[in-house]
């Protein structure tokens, strides 16, 4: 009777393990539709005719839709957000200022060799700037341009659906009155 039920064990311990084994083999299928996900931080930088300012670190989200139209290329449009505050001094006074910055852009990543991947994208980005001083009154200004980037990364696969992964991309933005450019580092969550 012990024999028997050590067989019955057996037998479903190696279907498992076998089961397992053939779910290996969708990992790291790229095909198909994608989703993803990330959030990070990034170092912004507005450049404007009159000099740089200063670099601010600030605050990174990423969502993405697309495809993979084969084991080592996929396209997808990247949706994204970047906040940053900072305390400037004027005219002897104090002012918080607050930039966000949204894109939209398409984007293609080619995978070298297993996870390690290339990516460069091209699309829109708008910003908004809002002073305030610290007596009261402020300004803001906001602003529509086109952007450019490229980024290398590397994911792994958790499941057969799931890659996490880890990247950094540097994106330039151009508008009519500056131009701002942001290198971001995040991790990130894709379900191919």
């Amino acid at each position: 009777m012990h024999l028997r039920s050590a067989s019955v064990v057996s037998g479903l311990l190696v279907l498992t393990i076998a089961g397992q084994a053939l779910a290996l083999d969708a990992w790291r299928d790229r095909r198909g539709l994608l989703f993803g996900l990330g959030v990070g931080g990034g170092i912004g930088q507005a450049h404007v005719d009159g000099g740089d300012s200063e670099s601010e670190v600030g605050f990174n989200f990423r969502a993405r839709v697309g495809g993979g139209l084969n084991e080592k290329v996929t396209l997808d449009f990247d949706f994204g957000m970047h906040f940053q505050n900072e305390e400037r001094e004027v005219l002897g006074g104090s002012v918080d200022l607050s930039t966000r910055l949204t894109s939209g852009m398409v984007a293609a990543n080619y995978f070298v060799y297993d996870g390690l991947y290339v990516r460069g994208m091209g699309g829109m980005g708008h910003i908004k700037s809002e002073a305030e001083g610290k007596g009261g009154g402020g300004a803001s200004a906001s602003e529509a341009g086109l952007g450019v980037g490229f980024g290398a990364g590397y994911e792994f696969f958790a499941n057969s659906d799931l890659a996490i992964g880890g990247g950094a991309d540097y994106r330039y933005f151009f508008f009519d009155d500056a131009e701002f450019s942001l290198v971001g580092f995040g991790i990130t969550a894709t379900w191919y």
